[in-house]
């Protein structure tokens, strides 16, 4: 993960594109204060879905790191968005809510290899059976 933090624009790290990095990964790179200090300012995690593993890992940056970012951009449904905002007061971060089509095309990708993964088993396993 320290290569993500050379290329960071404006100080956002970019965990989108961590597929298999969980949140605690994340959350246990961030402590290293020579890795991030000074350089990451924002977090954007708007790819992570499980509302109680982003909601998790924003208490423990408020109540147990080294750091805290300013900015963390997540992807929520609208029914989190009262937690959002009490998760803002409590923590003191600026959470920003991600509904983008950047997001929705990610999902779609995903979607798309799962389905094909599955497509291709099927295949294969006809023509073992054949």
């Amino acid at each position: 993960m320290i290569e993500l933090v050379s290329p960071m624009k404006d100080g956002v790290l970019d965990c989108t594109n961590l597929e298999g990095i969980s949140l605690q990964e994340i959350f246990n790179f961030l402590q290293s204060p020579d890795i991030v200090k000074d350089k990451v300012v924002s977090l954007d995690i708007s790819t992570y879905e499980n509302w109680k593993e982003v909601n998790d890992f924003i208490l423990q940056l408020n109540d147990n790191s080294s750091f805290k970012p300013q900015t963390i951009k997540v992807y929520t449904f609208y029914r989190y968005m009262e937690d959002i905002f009490n998760l803002r007061l409590k923590a003191g971060i600026n959470i920003t809510n991600d509904t983008y089509v950047k997001t929705v095309d990610h999902r779609k990708e995903v979607l798309l290899k799962k389905f094909l993964q599955e497509f291709k088993k099927i295949i294969l396993l006809k023509m073992k059976n054949s």
